[in-house]
């Protein structure tokens, strides 16, 4: 299994909680209905997996990226969703440093979102510049996504700023006849990405704050009992002290009394020790 520090923590800091509390700190989402259970369940079971495993995601999404790339290494129509005035066919091994600079990094999407982005990014906008568009340039739309997903914020803004330059680039090199309707469908196809990492990026946010409250509230609750607990225990306490002192008290002084009834009059300090067992 990979080091959880290799890959961001999910959020499941209430669900550990409630798992040490005997309770289940997941909130209810679906309302009972049979089909969302069912739904949940199997992205229960994939988070799992994922926790577990999360090479396994990574490798899937890497080898996906290559193989819908890979016409374009076989001597394939170089992908262009556009039409554009070649300045002359790149080399064989060119394609493929750009499709490994496309590809490869999406490995790290999740360990290190902003070096992968980088890194695609200087690969984009090398096929761009040199009037390519090679299929697995898909990729940007990928680490767009996992940068607002896994990210740093404050990167967001940069990473923004170069998509917009790059993609304006892009579609000013395409051949277009309206370059500037190609660069709004591409730029608005990578706010999409962005906008969609962002969603995800918060409603993990909120359930992770739900499954902490629920479990901070199970362990008050808890606590609570324990408290009422011990409150009861010490009423308890006391009034049993202080009845156990009031006999001891009624049985000391009638032992006191018999003592002294015993030396003046026995026959009445007798009477007084036959009635101690009354007590």
């Amino acid at each position: 299994m990979e080091d959880e520090t290799r890959y961001p923590p999910r959020p499941d800091i209430g669900a550990g909680a409630g798992a040490r509390t005997g309770f289940s700190a997941k909130p209810d989402r679906t309302g009972g209905h049979p089909f969302l259970d069912r739904l949940l369940g199997w992205q229960q079971r994939l988070q799992d997996i994922d926790h577990r495993s999360p090479w396994i995601l990574d490798t899937a999404v890497v080898l996906f990226v290559a193989l819908l790339g890979l016409p374009d290494l076989l001597g394939a129509q170089t992908g262009r969703p556009l039409p554009a005035v070649r300045e002359g066919e790149p080399s064989t091994t060119v394609l493929l440093l750009l499709h490994a600079g496309l590809v490869l990094p999406l490995w790290w999407r999740r360990r290190a979102p902003a070096v992968a982005f980088g890194v695609i990014a200087a690969a984009c906008l090398t096929q761009w510049i040199i009037a390519v568009w090679l299929r697995s340039g898909i990729s940007l739309l990928l680490i767009l996504y996992s940068l607002a997903l896994y990210g740093a914020l404050k990167v967001l803004p940069w990473a923004a700023a170069v998509t917009v330059a790059g993609l304006g680039l892009a579609a000013f090199r395409s051949g277009t006849d309206q370059p500037w309707l190609t660069a709004f469908f591409l730029i608005g196809t990578a706010t999409a990405a962005l906008a969609l990492g962002l969603v995800f990026r918060i409603i993990r946010a909120y359930l992770a704050a739900l499954e902490d409250r629920a479990a901070r509230l199970q362990i008050e609750q808890e606590q609570r009992a324990r408290l009422t607990a011990a409150s009861e225990r010490a009423r308890v306490a006391r009034e049993m002290h202080d009845i156990v002192g009031h006999n001891l008290a009624v049985i000391v002084g009638l032992a006191d009394g018999a003592a002294s009834l015993a030396v003046s009059r026995p026959e009445r300090g007798v009477n007084g020790l036959v009635v101690l067992p009354a007590v």
